[in-house]
């Protein structure tokens, strides 16, 4: 067995109380940290118009 395979094994028990007692918070928790992964769309043309605008 590896290193992270008992790592994760040990961590099994702890997230499963976690998640049955916290599941709200935890689940927010994990959006907000999952949101900082998902791709951004690209900005608009529009507003970097804007931008330019304001430089001046």
């Amino acid at each position: 067995m590896t290193y992270h395979s008992r790592r994760l094994l040990d961590a099994r028990i702890p997230f499963e109380i976690l998640c049955g007692t916290w599941s709200e918070i935890l689940m927010m928790q994990a959006q907000a940290a999952l949101r900082e992964f998902m791709p951004r769309p690209p900005e608009s043309p529009m507003a970097s118009d804007d931008e330019e605008r304001r430089d001046d």
